[in-house]
This record gives C-alpha cells, sequence and structure tokens, in this order.
C-alpha cells in the first residue's frame, strides 16, 4: 500500500513538474510586436518606409527620434524627443545624436529601396522646433528592393558568445576605412579594448545613478514589451525559452538596480569581451553634426557586417565613463574621437530583430 502511495506521489510530481517546464517553455517564446504602421493621409509605401526606419540602432532601444511628415509636399523633419534623452549615460546627447544618424541610414536605404531618391540636409543646430534635420524625398522608380528590406529587418544588436573564429584579412580590409579602424582578436588594440571596456562597465555597475537609468529602461515582462513598445525585453539581452521564463519570473525593477544584478552584469560583459573576434572603432568630429554622421556610418558598417554574417554588439561604456573616453583615442592612435565601439563575430544562428518598436503615430506628426 504504502509503495503504491509513494509511486502514486511520483508519478503526480513528474506530472507537475512536466506541466511547470511546459508553461515556463510556453511562457519564454519570443514576443511578437505589432506595430501599428497607419498615419493618416499618408501611403502604404511611406508608412513602410518609415518603419523600417525605425529598425535602427539606438541607446537603450529608448527610440529617441521624433518626426513631422509633409506628405503633400514630399519633406520630413527629423529631431531628438527630450522626453527619452539618457541624462545619466549620454549627458551630451552624443549618443542620442548617434542614434539619430543610424534612422537617418535606415532610412535612406529604406526610401531607395522602395524606389525613392532621398536629399539629406543636416542643420548646424536644431531649429525654433528642434528639428535638425530635413528630408526630401521624389518617387523614381516602382521598384522593390526585397533583399535590402530583409536586411534592415535581420539586423539586430547580438549580446550572445560568438564563435572562437577570427576575421579573415580580406574581411577586416572591406570592413575598415577612413572612419572606422578594426582591431583583430589578439593584437594589442584588441586587448587595450578588452581590458578598459570591462573597467569601464565595472566603474558603470558601481554608480547608482547608472543603475538607475539602465533599469528604467529595462523590461521584466512580455505584457511591459507590449504596452511600451521600447526599452530592453529579455529577447534583446539573448535570452531565449526557459531562460527568458526564469529571468522575467526572478527579476524586477528594483532588483535590477542592485548588486547582485550589477555584478551579473560585470560577469556577462566578461564573457562577452572574450568570445568575439574583433572590435571595430567608428571614429568622427567631436559635434552634433560629427555624432550623427558616425552615427550614417555606424548603420551602413552594421548592415555590411550583417552580409558578411558577422554579428555585431555595440560596448560603448568606455567612451561613456571617465577617465576612460579621455584616453582612447591616444592610447589607439586615432586619427579622430572614437564616437562607438562595435564587439565583432560569427554566431550559428544569426537571429533576426525583435521589431521591438513604437507605433509610428506615437512620434510622427503629419501636417
Amino acid at each position: 500500500m504504502k509503495k503504491k502511495m509513494i509511486f502514486g506521489i511520483l508519478i503526480l510530481a513528474a506530472i507537475v513538474i512536466a506541466g511547470v517546464i511546459i508553461y515556463a517553455a510556453k511562457l519564454g517564446k519570443e514576443v511578437e510586436i505589432k506595430t501599428d504602421k497607419r498615419l493618416s493621409g499618408v501611403d502604404e509605401e511611406i508608412q513602410e518606409v518609415l518603419y523600417y526606419a525605425s529598425l535602427a540602432p539606438n541607446s537603450h532601444n529608448a527610440q529617441m527620434w521624433k518626426l513631422q511628415l509633409h506628405p503633400s509636399i514630399n519633406e520630413l523633419y527629423i529631431g531628438l524627443d527630450n522626453k527619452r534623452l539618457l541624462k545619466v549615460v549620454d549627458e551630451e546627447n552624443r549618443e542620442a545624436y548617434l542614434s539619430i544618424g543610424c534612422y537617418i541610414a535606415n532610412l535612406q536605404a529604406a526610401f531607395n529601396a522602395y524606389g525613392f531618391e532621398m536629399e539629406l540636409s543636416i542643420f548646424e543646430k536644431p531649429d525654433t522646433n528642434g528639428n535638425i534635420a530635413k528630408v526630401v524625398y521624389k518617387k523614381t522608380n516602382n521598384t522593390v528592393d526585397k533583399k535590402v528590406l530583409n536586411t534592415l529587418e535581420k539586423r539586430h544588436t547580438d549580446k550572445t558568445a560568438y564563435q572562437d573564429k577570427i576575421l579573415s584579412q580580406s574581411t577586416v580590409e572591406r570592413l575598415e576605412g577612413e572612419d572606422t579602424v578594426c582591431f583583430p582578436k589578439e593584437t594589442e588594440g584588441f586587448a587595450y579594448l578588452q581590458k578598459e571596456t570591462l573597467e569601464a562597465v565595472t566603474k558603470q555597475s558601481a554608480e547608482e545613478r547608472f543603475r538607475d537609468e539602465l533599469a528604467e529602461w529595462m523590461r521584466f515582462s512580455d505584457k511591459e514589451v507590449i504596452e511600451k513598445q521600447d526599452g530592453i525585453s529579455a529577447e534583446q539581452m539573448g535570452l531565449k525559452g526557459i531562460v527568458k521564463t526564469l529571468y522575467y519570473w526572478t527579476a524586477d525593477r528594483q532588483s535590477a538596480k542592485g548588486d547582485k544584478f550589477a555584478q551579473q552584469g560585470i560577469d556577462t560583459a566578461k564573457k562577452q569581451v572574450e568570445n568575439c573576434a574583433a572590435f571595430l572603432v567608428v571614429t568622427g568630429e567631436d559635434n552634433m553634426i560629427g555624432w550623427i554622421n558616425a552615427g550614417i556610418h555606424t548603420e551602413r558598417l552594421w548592415i555590411k557586417c550583417v552580409e558578411l554574417g558577422i554579428s555585431v554588439h555595440p560596448m560603448s561604456a568606455v567612451l561613456e565613463t571617465s577617465p576612460f573616453a579621455e584616453a582612447l583615442q591616444k592610447d589607439l592612435n586615432l586619427k579622430k574621437t572614437a564616437q562607438m565601439i562595435l564587439r565583432v563575430g560569427y554566431v550559428n544562428d544569426y537571429g533576426k530583430n525583435t521589431g521591438n518598436r513604437r507605433d509610428l503615430n506615437t512620434y510622427i506628426t503629419t501636417k
């Protein structure tokens, strides 16, 4: 009798455990974000162009752009949304302007893919309405370049560990240019960036103000991701399946501000800098126009990496934290100021963009 009872309990326990695992796996499925692309009085093609532009990389996925669209005269003005700026990690708005540059690069690629020509004017300073760039577009053909659009959709940040595979010399030559320097694995520059990045991450993690700001942009459930359509989701941290579920079960905004979470971030950063093929450093002038141009260059470089099957992960803590930022240009013998540092390498499964983007009508006004 006792044996039957014990056996029954074990069966019941097994069923419960299996149920929990199945439930956890279900919760760990990739969240689906359905961005509303509809804009009143705007052609569907332009709506699509603006959506693809929004897939551009940006700090903390804050999506700090705002737009004024004049569809009757084919003009578009781009500015910064002051409510979405990162006041701690990006005091001078350098990364915000880099993000705008990435947006502009995607915008141009999307316009061209849909058969439009695009003329860009970047202002020397924001105008009275806060606009920093003007775009004029014109339809020139009816072809659609789906390959370009697929590449824009595929581009994403990959924070996972990369393969132990170096970049070939021919690949390095394709990636390097006037404003891009590549530091492959086993070079002095690579070792320097490994060390300085980890020290910068450690310093940031020790400061409450950095922790607090990061925690505000982190998302701790699929529901929150769907409602806010911004910030850093589990998927964007490289978490999938049961690991994602456990993260959402055990972490919250308060715990993300604590010492344990900070140490986990340092440990993760250590694994990341130890598992990559190279660091790419994008350089540029230290002013608003220079930052925007560096952002345009960064996104075009990133797209090239997608085409080459190379994963990318921005690691800019060293540029956000003193005294590391001040020493970088001299220590690496750069001709211009470093504006972006990209960790790059190969992975088994390239993955895709999570599509965690806001509805167009929340930041685009039509006139």
